[in-house]
């Protein structure tokens, strides 16, 4: 009694076929299951309905016939309430889709044509009629003579315990032991004397005809091709009696792992059970059995309309073309099945094409992104039209998404007409996200960067309005990394309002992020957003000429976010930004103490973004004492002017030292020298400062010499007029774009 995989017995049934007509199939209620109720679940129905009507007995034996027998009996006492019982189990029910593989096998003759089966429902002949056979059946003793075993060609069923049709349906225990001395007992046995059977679904009562014309046969001598019971479930193997189980020729096909010739773990087609066993299903083993043998689909599948047009004409009188022959015009029934089918292969003649061509212009994508080019890459699957989309298979989808994911984040578009394709890519996205895996980050990302190049080319409503889109389809979304997406959107939105001037709608924005953002969990660079987008907010306020509005938005940013370690350069920021606010308001002691606490806090930081802001915040301290010098000599305090100079010009050096860049710290030294009459030196600081910061430091400088105005000024005006011109006719310097702080 060997134990084979699923995998094996296919293989040895198909090396079977050189001498054909060896196999028959029994199938059992397995076969149709689970539109009709197996033996345990009928014996569960019926044990809850004798208790409903007050049997108070038990069966002593717990043999599952005898059990199903005991219950059942108990239920419906009378053999017609049994077979009305029967009938309602399969009346109405849908045929099973393992009654239908197993069909296509039976028409196509490669294995048998012939069935055995204890099941009640009449499934299969319907299958085959439905197909366009018609079966020769089998359901009573007395009708056994009309079954041939030496006919190979016709499609035989035999129903070895009737039909529910009728009342002879055994299901007794009696009954069927019965059945298996009848009639049907002796075609079975004579069946077995040439032919060998392939088991699915039955699990073999050992009483029954089937189980007895099967030990009969094995008991007396070998059988001339191997027997293959298909097992449901690997415990099957227990139930099965010694004599069964002990013979050679019997191969018991079960759902587990083997080895194959390579020692190799092989896996057969399972489906888990409710239960948690693996299981091997009638509908996987006859699935298994169309691929192996290579089964065609019926001409019903292939060609539904011809089909029905040759079942009308094999049905019809020879002259129902005749018109007025009937009230039912039959022969217009059969013109019409035939229009259409005309219209409908001239339409997928169409369809053929049209695949085709796509299948062309598929392959020419795939081309072109081998070769390295993705700008036409994208181009191209943006022109596919909608009707090809149709056509795109899940398996072509998952290419084409595979191509934009790897084409996109190279996808840097430099006119408006390659930006304006961004529309195409976001609804190939969005079909693609239809046909297989979601894209909700791929088509926020591309919508992002959508916004960002068009407000880069100038489109800064267009831009605008794509934020607000993304913000509106993903800004709820449970994913944290599309709300990261989405807070960028929001981030970029005020900042680019505050570009376009539109302060009041920036600070709208910035309070609406704050709302949405601040309790959120900080991830990846969220807690960067959130920041920056206060600071932001404070820019907003400054350019209202609202200060005091600034500073207070700026010591909440200190106040959230001091001990945050990840955005302490933008704390930074905040307190260069606090004391630049408070000069405005004419705090300048304030101001100084604010950037002396910066270099306090921060001085010793390494991280060169935040010794850049201390740099920052020393030269402002030292423009502040410059200020506080000029004043003294509006004031006539002639004595604090110099020593407040040289402070000033200390703290330059300083800012200077941390950050050789500081084009303001320079541009600040450069002003402390010529007020303290050191010209030459002036002049050399101011020329470091052009280099770095270009024409911001020209209007920087100009502006020092009209705020609190003194003699001196019109001289240092002098040098950064003439400085410039020479600096710009020697070609010393490039023109930069202003930035904004």
């Amino acid at each position: 009694m060997p134990n084979i995989s699923l995998k094996e017995a296919l293989r040895q049934i198909k090396n079977t076929f050189t001498n054909k007509h060896r196999f028959f199939f029994i199938v059992g209620a397995g076969v149709s299951a689970p539109e009709v109720k197996l033996a345990a679940a009928i014996t569960d129905d019926c044990r809850k309905l004798a208790k409903e009507i007050g049997c108070a007995d038990e069966p002593n034996d717990k043999d599952l016939l005898d059990e199903y027998s005991f219950w059942f009996q108990r239920a419906f006492i009378h053999l017609e309430e049994r077979q009305q019982y029967i009938r309602s189990l399969i009346t109405g029910k849908n045929i099973s889709q393992a009654n239908f593989l197993l069909a296509q096998i039976l028409i196509q003759n490669k294995i048998t044509k012939l069935v055995i089966t204890p099941n009640f429902d009449d499934f299969l002949a319907k299958t085959l009629r439905f197909f366009g056979e018609e079966p020769i059946v089998c359901d009573d003793p007395k009708t056994t003579l009309r079954i041939d075993p030496s006919d190979f060609q016709a499609l035989q069923i035999i129903h070895v315990h009737g039909t529910f049709w009728f009342y002879d349906v055994c299901n007794l225990r009696g009954e069927i032991e019965i059945r298996a001395k009848s009639a049907m007992s002796s075609l079975l046995e004579s069946i077995l004397i040439n032919r060998s059977p392939l088991i699915v679904g039955y699990s073999g009562w050992e009483h029954d005809v089937i189980m007895t014309a099967l030990k009969n046969r094995l008991y007396h001598d070998r059988i001339p091709n191997n027997l293959y019971w298909f097992c449901y479930r690997s415990d099957d193997l227990k139930k099965f009696p010694n004599w069964l189980q002990e013979h050679p020729d019997v191969n018991f096909v079960l759902p587990n792992v083997f080895f194959d010739n390579d020692g190799n773990k092989e896996k057969d087609a399972l489906r888990p059970a409710s239960d948690g066993y693996e299981i091997l299903s009638a509908e996987s083993i006859f699935q298994g059995l169309v691929d192996e043998v290579r089964i065609e689909q019926p001409s019903l599948i292939l060609d539904p309309l011809s089909f029905f047009a040759k079942q009308l004409k094999k049905l019809l009188p020879r002259d129902y073309s005749k018109k007025g022959q009937t009230a039912y015009r039959l022969g217009d029934v059969i013109q019409r099945v035939e229009t259409g089918n005309q219209l409908l292969k001239t339409h997928e003649a169409v369809i053929k094409q049209e695949k085709n061509s796509l299948k062309a212009k598929l392959e020419a994508i795939k081309e072109v992104f081998r070769k390295g080019d993705n700008k036409n890459s994208i181009r191209l699957i943006c022109e596919l039209t909608d009707k090809e989309w149709e056509f795109v298979e899940a398996e072509s989808a998952k290419e084409l998404s595979s191509i934009l994911k790897a084409t996109l984040p190279t996808f840097k578009p430099r006119t408006k007409n390659e930006i304006a394709r961004y529309e195409n890519v976001i609804n190939v996205l969005q079909r693609l996200s239809k046909q297989s895996e979601k894209y909700d980050e791929i088509i926020a990302e591309t919508l992002f960067d959508w916004a960002y190049s068009s407000g880069e080319k100038g489109d800064l409503i267009k831009e605008i309005e794509i934020y607000d889109r993304l913000i509106a389809q993903f800004l709820n979304s449970k994913k944290i990394q599309l709300q990261i997406i989405a807070a960028k959107a929001f981030y970029n939105k005020g900042f680019r309002l505050i570009n376009m001037e539109k302060y009041w709608e920036a600070i709208e924005v910035y309070d609406e992020f704050d709302k949405k953002f601040r309790k959120i969990k900080v991830v990846g660079n969220l807690s960067t957003l959130k920041i920056m987008s206060l600071i932001n907010k404070g820019i907003a306020c400054g350019k209202l000429k609202d200060f005091e509005e600034e500073v207070k938005v700026l010591v909440e940013v200190d106040k959230r976010y001091r001990n945050t370690e990840e955005v302490q350069q933008w704390v930074a920021t905040a307190l260069v930004n606090k004391g630049i606010a408070l000069i405005k308001m004419n705090k300048a002691s304030q101001a100084i103490n604010i950037w002396k606490e910066t270099r306090r806090r921060f001085g010793k930081h390494k991280d060169p973004q935040i010794q850049e802001r201390v740099s920052k915040a020393t030269g402002n301290h030292s423009f502040a004492l410059i200020c506080k010098a000029k004043k003294s000599i509006l004031k006539s305090s002639t004595d604090v002017f110099k020593p407040t100079l040289r402070e000033a010009l200390k703290k330059a050096e300083e800012a200077i030292c941390m950050n050789q860049k500081n084009s303001n710290a320079w541009q600040n030294a450069s002003y402390a020298h010529f007020l303290l009459g050191e010209e030459e030196k002036a002049r050399e600081s101011l020329r470091q400062a052009i280099l770095i910061g270009g024409d911001k430091i020209k209007r920087a400088a100009l502006n020092d010499t009209e705020n609190l105005t003194i003699p001196e000024d019109k001289g240092y005006g002098r040098l950064v007029e003439s400085l410039f011109a020479d600096m710009k006719k020697n070609n010393e310097y490039q023109s930069s774009k202003q930035k904004g702080r």
